[in-house]
């Protein structure tokens, strides 16, 4: 009953998104990222497949290999390019819920002690 309440807490919201600027980016690509074009694309690349560069004009691209989620179709196509940072709308990725972290912990620790506290009154009459 505790595991189930602990997938339940996992799956219901306990990330939030973060919104993030080409800075952010630049110095790091750690985090799965989303890209939104003002175009209505929306580009996903994880962690390590993208980098910001320039082209030979000198502008800022965000390049490497993603997922282009498709709408109207409700699915991905495989995307390798560069998107200009001028085109992009909004660059977000996820964020764990510290909360989250303390629910799993917390969960943890009932159930542990739940199993203790069976096997302690096993043969007291109880249960059986």
């Amino acid at each position: 009953m505790i595991s189930i309440a602990a997938i339940a807490l996992g799956i219901t919201g306990c990330f939030r998104a973060v919104i993030l600027n080409s800075t952010a980016i630049e110095n790091s690509n750690e985090d799965d990222i989303v890209i939104s074009t003002k175009d209505g694309r929306q580009v996903n690349f994880d962690s390590g497949q993208y980098n910001v560069n320039s082209d030979e004009n000198g502008r800022r691209l965000v390049s490497g290999r993603g997922r282009v989620f498709r709408q109207g179709e409700s699915q991905f196509e495989s995307f390798e390019g560069s998107i200009p940072i001028d085109d992009i709308e909004r660059i977000s990725t996820s964020e764990t819920i510290t909360m989250f972290y303390v629910g799993i912990i917390a969960a943890a620790t009932l159930a542990v002690g739940y199993v203790l506290l069976v096997i302690a009154l096993n043969g007291r009459g109880f249960g059986g």
